[in-house]
């Protein structure tokens, strides 16, 4: 099991390997991350011997409950370069690298003034290296969060009635979610219709009617790990190209979990999947990746993509996902969130997806 002891001096040791004497942490995700600290505002220093943790008078408290003994809490004003300059000279620091991904340009320029005579330096995703194989505790976090997203996309189908929109469907999905004690890991995504095609479409007022497709988009937050899932429905009846197409997106996603073993490069995972659509014709009509990693966020590494070059470790949760998606008619997507196994895959969040199962009556 790894702690968060565990987690500092792993991430000592990439540090060592790549000469850093000192990391700046102002990712949100990655401060908890490392130090166990759930507040939304506060900085991680960490050096070969030290480690602290900025925050500021709001969150004094919390810190000092939540954080790792390791790490020495220092309260600041508004303005944590001040605290972080206050250190970096006890400390008679030379250098200094931080998460490129998580600093701005302004907050960069803010360094850069407050620092002087200090080397910046900025670095790669070093805590999302740690990150991305989960220990026992977080995947049994995943693991409620997920199931947590199974049930509140039952709820809602189950209660599914004619004239409902896609609003009221997302709320029936929130709702369920939060009766549970949980949160949304983002807003569901429901679309009807022809709205289906994008990917991404927003909820909106239009009604669902008898003969239309609807695909529900959605995630659960629990204990901080998120969960992601994807079902295609037809109410009523069988939309004409519906049973065909939703085979092909099954299937594909099939062939993709098939590939799933330590060792296997994820591109190889997506071009089982994507390989497959080609074949039948639809290639051109899956323009996203196979899938991405699910954590402390919604997306994270891995990535599954044709251009991805990350080999799979047990350990690692992300979702595979392929769909059909034609303008003016709809799309289908089927999306299950799983883990990486020594023996191949852990399906986390098995809600029904066979062909009978998605077809919905409505009443």
């Amino acid at each position: 099991m790894m702690h968060h002891d565990d987690r500092l001096q792993r991430l000592r040791r990439i540090l060592l390997l790549r000469r850093v004497s000192a990391f700046l942490v102002t990712g949100e995700n990655n401060v908890r991350y490392l130090s166990g600290f759930s507040g939304d505002s506060g900085w991680i220093l960490i050096t070969p011997r030290r480690a602290f943790l900025i925050t500021d008078f709001r969150y004094r408290e919390q810190a000092e409950k939540e954080a790792h003994p390791d790490f020495r809490v220092v309260e600041s004003g508004n303005d944590y370069t001040a605290a972080l300059k206050k250190i970096c000279r006890s400390l008679k620091l030379r250098g200094m690298a931080f998460e490129g991904r998580h600093t701005s340009y302004l907050l960069y320029r803010k360094l850069k003034e407050e620092l002087k005579g200090m080397k910046l330096t900025p670095g790669g995703g070093r805590v999302e290296e740690l990150r991305i194989l989960k220990n026992e505790p977080e995947l049994e976090a995943i693991r409620n969060s997920s199931a947590l997203a199974v049930r509140a996309l039952s709820e809602a189908i189950s209660s599914l009635r004619r004239g409902m929109s896609e609003k009221d469907i997302a709320n029936l999905i929130v709702n369920a979610i939060r009766t549970e004690g949980g949160t949304r890991a983002f807003e569901p995504i429901v679309a009807s219709a022809g709205s289906s095609s994008q990917p991404h479409a927003l909820s909106s007022s239009r009604r669902i009617k008898e003969g239309e497709i609807l695909l529900v988009d959605l995630g659960a937050k629990k204990d901080n790990y998120n969960s992601d899932l994807t079902r295609t429905f037809a109410l009523s009846r069988y939309p004409p190209r519906f049973q065909k197409l939703y085979c092909l997106v099954l299937e594909a996603q099939s062939r993709a979990l098939a590939a799933i073993s330590p060792g296997v490069r994820a591109a190889d995972v997506d071009r089982a999947a994507r390989g497959f659509l080609i074949e039948k014709g639809y290639g051109h009509r899956f323009g996203h990746a196979l899938g991405h990693g699910v954590g402390l966020e919604i997306h994270e590494e891995p990535r599954l993509s044709s251009a991805s070059e990350t080999a799979l470790e047990e350990g690692m949760v992300f979702t595979v996902e392929p769909g059909i998606y034609i303008p003016g008619w709809g799309g289908i997507r089927v999306e299950d969130t799983v883990r990486v196994t020594a023996e191949g895959y852990e399906l986390l969040t098995p809600a029904p997806k066979d062909l009978p199962s998605v077809l919905i009556k409505l009443r």
